[in-house]
């Protein structure tokens, strides 16, 4: 299995301000499209330009995006989650085989 090393940025906030304003003020320079418009538009798209243009209109003044917000430990209450990692075959993986 090929590995891929990827750099995260990190930055801290000091503020006087309340918390909530500051989180506010960050969520607001942050994209938060509907995913189900989003992936239905990356889906339309045409060529590469259509692709490029999906992604500007969804980012915020950051050039961020928001994919998903999971509140800590929420996962684990999911009945779908299952604390054992388990493989899945995709249907093109069974059809090779």
């Amino acid at each position: 299995m090929a590995t891929k090393q990827t750099t995260v940025e990190r930055f801290s906030v000091v503020s006087a301000k309340p918390f909530t304003e500051v989180v506010r003020a960050i969520e607001a320079q942050v994209g938060h499209p509907d995913l189900k418009q989003f992936y239905e538009a990356i889906r339309e798209a045409a060529d590469d330009q259509d692709l490029q243009r999906v992604v500007n209109d969804a980012v915020g003044p950051s050039d961020l995006m928001e994919f998903m917000r999971v509140k800590q430990g929420e996962v684990y209450l999911c009945p779908w989650f299952s604390p054992v990692p388990t493989l899945k075959q995709s249907e093109s993986m069974q059809e090779e085989t």
